[in-house]
Formats: structure tokens, sequence, C-alpha cells
């Protein structure tokens, strides 16, 4: 298998984050799509070195673009950036004594690993009558109660929760732009919004750096006042740590999607600019 074909199978897996992370380190512009950040890279590959640029003068030979993408790679294995056995999907293996099998999350099948192994502690006996037609109902009644908490639990977690242990960090995360959404629980205009914003992280979810948050202003009002939050609801996009714009357009799904994916856009334009002209 040649580099460029080895590099193309492992780029599959990057995120966008790991890609603009070998785009800086080669000096290349990192703006576009995800295939658009592959495709860059693999360009490189197929000509015999990196050009060179303005802040790096020597050149990059293909073998070390491989290897840097290769260790990058590596490192997303160890830390579980991505799952290649199953992306993303585990399968479950219940038990050796029921056999009862289902495809669900990773996280799932830790929880009921962790179940069934304080079954066996609090059931020293279960072994030898796991093959009782009753054990076997009641451990699938169990795998079956988990994985719907799953679902539920999932299905919340597209819009994240921020307070003020957690905000500043999150809102400053690297190439990430943060939408997020400000109100009380008494304001008949937020209550108005219904599943408006849940239904918008839902749609937002594939996109890997626009991440969808709430605060509760009635519980975080010191938090509120210093980002500048007066009336509800606020909706206003972050970038870099700092509030780039504030949403006052229609309230429904397209309309925040199309601000959303824009303004983050001219944000990390701007970001990149800035750094290029520090360097």
């Amino acid at each position: 298998m040649d580099l460029a074909t080895s590099c193309k199978d492992k780029l599959a897996y990057f995120r966008i984050k790991e890609l603009k992370d070998v785009l800086t380190q080669l000096g290349l512009s990192k703006q576009g799509k995800k295939q658009d950040l592959v495709d860059r890279i693999l360009g490189v590959l197929a000509d015999e070195q990196v050009p060179k640029t303005s802040t790096k003068k020597t050149s990059i030979g293909k073998e070390e673009v491989a290897k840097l993408v290769d260790d990058i790679y590596r490192k997303m294995q160890v830390s579980g950036a991505t799952d290649l056995a199953s992306k993303g999907q585990g399968v479950l293996e219940s038990s050796l004594e029921t056999g009862f099998r289902c495809c669900i999350s990773n996280n799932l099948l830790k929880k009921i690993k962790i179940h069934l192994k304080r079954r066996k502690i609090r059931r020293a006996t279960m072994e030898k009558k796991i093959n009782h037609p009753i054990s076997l109902f009641a451990t699938l009644c169990v795998v079956l109660f988990i994985l719907s908490s799953s679902i539920i639990t999932v299905t919340e977690a597209e819009v994240i929760t921020l307070t003020p242990d957690t905000f500043s960090d999150k809102v400053k995360e690297k190439d990430t732009a943060w939408f997020v959404k400000f109100c009380v629980p008494w304001c008949k205009h937020c209550k108005n919004l219904g599943t408006l914003w849940e239904d918008f992280g839902k749609v937002m979810e594939g996109e890997d750096e626009i991440e969808v948050g709430e605060v509760d202003c009635g519980l975080n009002k010191a938090l509120c006042s210093k980002v500048d939050i007066h009336s509800y609801p606020t909706f206003k996009l972050f970038y870099d740590g700092e509030a780039v714009v504030k949403y006052n357009g229609t309230r429904d799904v397209e309309s925040l999607k199309s601000f959303a994916l824009e303004e983050a856009e001219k944000a990390a334009a701007k970001a990149q600019l800035d750094n290029d002209q520090e360097l």
C-alpha cells in the first residue's frame, strides 16, 4: 500500500480539529469543509515535497507527512477519539452466560458490564442457574431498561448546559464556535421557544466546529451579567472565548443553522488572519 492510500484510510477517521493540526504543521490553509482539508493533505502526498512557506524555510518530504498523519492517528486511538473496529458503534456481549447480543454504544456496553458484574457479586449462585428462562428474561429486562435510559440521555445531549465552572473553558476551545442560549425559567418568551433549541442542537450535531449550549440565568446571574445579558431569550455566538455576534433573526431551526454556519466561518477566518499576521 502506497503512502497516499495509507494516509487516505487514516484521514477518513480524522475530525476537523486533527486535520487542521496537520495543515498547521505543514503551513497550509485550514479553511474549507472537512473533505477540502483531506484533499489538501492528500494533494501534498501526490507531490514530491511540501511547498515552502513563509514561516518555515525547509520543505517536508512525503514520508514525514505520512509519519505526521500516523502519529496523530495513533494518538486518536489511544485517547479513544475514534473506534476503528466499529466506527462509533459497539456490539454488546451482555455476558458469556446469557449469550444475549444487541448493537448499542460503547458507553452503554460498559454500563451493562458493570451491572452484570455487581449481579454476580450479589448472587454467587447465579452462574449455576443462568440457563433458567427466568434468569435470562430478568437479564434481558435489565439490558432493555438501561438501553432505553441511554437513548433518552443521548437525545438530550446535543445541547450542553453551561455553568460558571464550565462556561469559560468551553467557549475558549480552539477552532470551535459556541452558539449559546441565555434564558430564565419565568420568562414567557423563553417558554414560547418550546423545543426549538433542542431541535436546533440535533440538527447541528454533525457540525464538528460548532457546539450548542445554554445557560440558566436564573441560577447563574453573575455569569450572565459578565457576558452582558440583559434580556431573555438572548442568543450569542462565541469564538476563542469572545462574544462575536448576537442573533436577532427569525426563531426557527433553519434560520438559526444558517446564521451559526455563516458567523462561525467568519469568526474562524478572522482568527486565522489574526494568527497569520502575528506570525
